[in-house]
């Protein structure tokens, strides 16, 4: 909406005039007056380009502007936490029970690979013996509902048990319930 009263002087704008000079507009309002990077402009992107394709099955316009506006996409490298660094992580002392908390759900994190969504909603039927004879998480993915098979690690377990019987966690049948801090 910003972008727009500062385009047109209004609150919305009718699909139709929505070409390529109004998204390479959009693209450099997006990169230079709110400095965003290039992959995070592709996101706002990607949500426009939804509208049009709803608006283009619904009837309401006839083609996308994005057919020949294509927003560029930076590759990144991310770097991951050595061996070295999530040992540190993991041995830190923090005497604040709701960071040490958050701590230990991090490094259950590392260990599983996890997310939080699936991490929070983990319970002891999601923990099943292995053909191996070791303890294997077995979940259902939250966001791509695909079946995963995770071999319980030692340091993993550990975090687990340190919460096994918090009150908490019993009460929800949850391993990591997320345990609500008072303030």
């Amino acid at each position: 909406m910003e972008f727009l009263k500062i385009r047109t002087e209004r609150s919305d704008i009718a699909l139709s005039k929505v070409d390529f000079s109004f998204l390479n507009s959009f693209d450099v309002f997006l990169k230079t007056e709110k400095n965003v990077m290039p992959n995070t402009a592709l996101t706002y992107h990607k949500h426009v380009k939804k509208v049009f394709n709803t608006a283009i099955s619904l009837g309401y316009v006839s083609h996308c502007p994005y057919e020949s506006f294509k927003p560029t996409r930076n590759e990144t490298n991310r770097d991951f936490l050595t061996l070295q660094e999530l040992t540190h992580i993991q041995s830190k002392k923090i005497e604040i029970s709701r960071l040490d908390f958050i701590r230990n759900v991090f490094v259950f994190a590392s260990y599983t690979g996890l997310s939080y969504s699936d991490i929070e909603k983990l319970s002891s039927s999601h923990i099943q013996k292995g053909s191996d004879g070791n303890d294997w998480i077995i979940i259902d993915r939250t966001k791509t509902e695909s079946r995963c098979r995770i071999p319980l690690l030692p340091a993993a377990k550990e975090v687990l048990k340190k919460y096994e019987n918090h009150p908490v966690a019993r009460s929800a049948n949850l391993l990591l319930q997320f345990i609500p801090i008072k303030r």
